[in-house]
Parts: C-alpha cells; structure tokens; sequence
C-alpha cells in the first residue's frame, strides 16, 4: 500500500468510490423502475384490448394476436425486473456508499470510534488514520 496522506487517501481513493457507488446504484434503480413502468403500462393495456375485442363484431383476429403479444410482453418484463436483480443491486450499491460516507464523516469529525481523547499524542491519530484505511478498504472489499 501506498504513504497516503488523509487528504490523498480521501480524494485519490474514498471519494471516487463513494460516487462510483453511487452511479451504480442510480444507474441500476433508473433500469428497475424503466422495466417496472413498461410492465405496469402493458398490464393496464390488457384490460382494455380484451374489451375491446370481446364487444367488436367480428372479433377482430389481429386485436387476438396483439392481447396474446402483450400478456407476454407483461411476463418477459417482470422476468427481467427479478432476474436482473436491479433493485437488490442498487439498495446494496447504496449502502455501501452510505457505509463509506459514514465512515469519512466520522473519521472527518473524529466521531464515533475516531475520537481521540485529549491525553493520546500525534502517533495515536496516525493509528486512527490506519485504523480509517483498514476500516473503508474492508468496506470496498465486501
């Protein structure tokens, strides 16, 4: 590993992770609610087709074919919105960009287990820097 400094550490490392994260997880939620609203459109489609082939004349073939078309786009959509795993993806990418950016901002404020007590010298905030690293890089290999 590199000698980073904090501020290398955090500009070279963690923050281009916490927005990679973050696009992965508005990237795979735009994907999910795409599907999700191409579904719901052709599921609503589907009452109404029936409807209107049940009081038509003549029973128009091609409105059969267009029911059948659409009930079957309505179960290809919803398989790809559960196999693709879209939203799973997405609420994990965002946690760990939550867990990152917690991490920083406790670190940043020296909260939470950052806190160093009045009577520790420098070398205790270098082992609060280590600590930080070994924290955030566990986070990324998870």
């Amino acid at each position: 590993m590199q000698n980073w400094t904090v501020e290398q550490y955090i500009q070279e490392r963690v923050d281009p992770q916490i927005q990679l994260y973050e696009d992965k997880a508005q990237g795979n939620m735009r994907c999910y609610r795409r599907i999700k609203r191409y579904e719901t459109y052709c599921a609503m489609l589907l009452p109404l087709l029936i409807v209107f082939w049940h009081y038509s004349p003549s029973h128009i073939i091609w409105i059969q074919t267009f029911i059948s078309i659409d009930a079957i786009l309505v179960a290809i959509l919803s398989s790809l919105a559960n196999l693709g795993h879209y939203l799973e993806d997405a609420n994990q990418y965002q946690n760990i960009k939550n867990k990152l950016t917690y991490e920083k901002s406790s670190f940043l404020t020296k909260t939470a287990q950052y806190q160093i007590n009045k009577s520790q010298d420098n070398t205790d905030g270098n082992l609060i820097f280590t600590q930080y690293i070994d924290r955030t890089e566990q986070i990324l290999s998870s």
